[in-house]
């Protein structure tokens, strides 16, 4: 199970970047003092990615998702949750997660050590 969850979720990783704007994934992948400007699309990719977050966040916090493999994804999705371009976005869409607690207080703590 732990592997086709892996082929799943890394091809709906793959799947949310390449629907992305290049300024999106730059923003992303970079600490880059220029952000660029909000719009629409790239508050619709923040969401699309931390949605896909939460799911693999909730699969592992209830043993669907070994630890083996969250912790090949835990840095890059810290990093990126922590981002300027994401934190920038997280005041938008945090009620996008009011339902699951549990990953909106992840996201506040990864910004509060960002």
């Amino acid at each position: 199970m732990n592997a086709q969850l892996f082929l799943e979720y890394t091809n709906r990783y793959d799947s949310i970047l390449l629907s992305c704007p290049d300024k999106f994934r730059e923003g992303k992948l970079e600490a880059r003092p220029d952000l660029p400007e909000r719009s629409d699309e790239f508050t619709r990719c923040v969401l699309r990615y931390l949605n896909l977050c939460s799911e693999e966040f909730y699969l592992w916090k209830r043993g669907y998702l070994s630890s083996d493999i969250w912790n090949i994804w835990k840095d890059e999705i810290e990093r990126t949750i922590g981002s300027p371009l994401f934190r920038r976005e997280w005041d938008l869409i945090k009620g996008e997660f009011s339902a699951f607690r549990e990953f909106e207080d992840y996201v506040n703590e990864i910004h509060r050590r960002s």
